[in-house]
């Protein structure tokens, strides 16, 4: 499954809407994300792993941001992605699998994921 070819198909049905931009954003960074991450992999230098965690991290947060614009249908300003969190776990926007994730995601990080090469 090609989730970034997925993401930009989606994304180009939404062009226009609020959050489109927002999403672009998050796309751009999960693509220089997988790039490097492919770099890191072939030798080209143990400091493309911190990019890639710092990118994976960035596109998660504004992804968080551009839910929460969509499914709340506001601006979420200078929310942090902590109380973007609780106020979808608060009033129960995501079902609890998708919470556990989140929280996961926050004690876990990506080092996971690298890991499985």
């Amino acid at each position: 499954m090609d989730l970034l070819r997925e993401l930009r198909e989606l994304t180009a049905r939404i062009s226009g809407h609020a959050a489109h931009q927002g999403i672009e954003s998050a796309i751009r960074h999960i693509e220089v994300a997988e790039r490097h991450l492919s770099e890191a992999r072939a030798g080209s230098g143990d400091e493309l792993f911190n990019d890639v965690i710092y990118r994976t991290n960035q596109a998660f947060e504004g992804m968080l941001k551009e839910a929460y614009r969509v499914l709340e249908q506001e601006d979420p300003g200078k929310l942090r992605p902590f109380d973007l969190e609780q106020h979808f776990a608060r009033n129960e926007v995501l079902a609890k699998r998708v919470q556990e994730l989140f929280a996961n995601y926050r004690r876990e990080g990506f080092y996971p994921v690298l890991a499985d090469g």
